[in-house]
């Protein structure tokens, strides 16, 4: 076992079969990116009329610039979600040390399949701050599994609506199915004791780090609260994407839209859901009645936005990052960054406040 970040190095002979499911995995997204861009371009040239009379449709400046600080909420967002899910396991980064990777890393996700910016995140937190890879998969997957529930249970009013008097009536009842199983499967796997003691060896101790998020309560209502934030910010920037090509939805249409939209983001199986996103839009206006030219065209706005956002933002992160570095002083656990910062202001031995402690797992 590595001391440093409590992981179990992989033997030599799990090194080949690594690298060959690596390059499985890059070849099946750049299998899908391709695809995806082929089926864009078949629609596209047969619907170029329709395209072109959205295309026509002017873009205010202001809608433009809400839709840019919309998109940097997010982001702003979701790296708070992160910051505080890293308390569980005692690591405490400062606002700005955090708000930096997350942009950072974000941003690579934009061209790295399978989010593979997150192994970077990975990397850097356990040399920085010594946190295992067990550690940060777990607080991955209780992120990931705290924002499907949110996004699934608010997307469920509106589909009960949109289940009876539309055409799309059974496509929104079996999404009102799906979005009903999901947050019980992911509330089962996140406080059902009986999991750990049926899953294998190397799960159990993946599973066992979950014990610091079901202690704490109080952490877990934080994250439920950052969720709602994060989900909302996306809501505005739909709302804004859309409107911009003159599709007008309801509060609960924008949720359910947002809820299939944030579920093609986790799945994220290409470069920032580049298809799996954009399929999801257009089954949305399946049901919400509007084309998949406008939702392509209000999906391709908000990348490009998104891509504005975070080419700024990520190339300013990544100085930043790399000052860090330069400057030293790696920070571990519970002597780490934010800790250690108040030690330097006080003159006190202190780990933060007591808002930031958390139990030992």
């Amino acid at each position: 076992m590595d001391t440093e970040t409590g992981a179990t190095p992989p033997s030599g002979g799990d090194a080949p079969r690594r690298r060959g499911l690596s390059r499985l995995r890059i070849a099946l997204s750049l299998c899908l990116t391709l695809l995806f861009l082929l089926l864009l371009l078949r629609y596209v040239s047969n619907h170029l009329d329709e395209f072109k009379e959205l295309l026509r449709r002017p873009l205010s400046r202001s809608r433009l610039s809400l839709l840019a600080l919309a998109l940097f909420s997010v982001y702003l967002v979701n790296a708070e979600i992160f910051r505080k899910a890293l308390r569980a396991h005692r690591v405490f980064l400062p606002f700005a040390e955090n708000l930096s990777l997350s942009y950072a890393t974000t941003a690579l996700n934009y061209f790295l399949p399978f989010k593979g910016a997150v192994g970077l995140r990975a990397l850097y937190l356990s040399r920085r701050h010594s946190l295992s890879l067990t550690d940060f998969l777990s607080q991955l997957f209780v992120i990931s599994f705290t924002t499907l529930t949110v996004s699934s249970l608010l997307a469920l009013p509106g589909l009960a609506l949109l289940s009876g008097g539309r055409d799309g009536g059974r496509a929104a009842f079996v999404c009102a199915l799906y979005f009903a199983l999901v947050p019980a499967l992911c509330l089962a796997s996140l406080f059902s004791g009986k999991l750990q003691n049926l899953a294998p060896a190397k799960i159990k101790v993946f599973l066992s780090s979950w014990d610091r998020y079901r202690r704490n309560p109080a952490l877990l209502g934080e994250l439920v609260f950052w969720n709602l934030l994060y989900y909302l910010a996306w809501c505005l920037a739909n709302h804004l994407a859309l409107g911009a090509f003159q599709v007008r939805l309801g509060p609960l249409e924008v949720f359910f839209y947002t809820s299939l939209q944030i579920h093609g983001l986790i799945i994220n199986l290409t470069p920032a859901g580049l298809g799996v996103v954009e399929a999801a839009g257009v089954f949305a206006g399946s049901i919400l009645d509007f084309s998949p030219a406008e939702a392509l065209l209000a999906q391709g706005l908000s990348r490009l936005t998104a891509v504005a956002v975070l080419g700024l933002a990520g190339i300013v992160s990544w100085f930043h990052l790399l000052a860090l570095k330069k400057a030293g002083g790696g920070s571990g656990k519970e002597a780490g960054g934010g800790v250690k910062e108040e030690t330097d202001k006080s003159g006190k031995k202190t780990e933060g406040n007591g808002a930031e402690k958390a139990p030992r797992g």
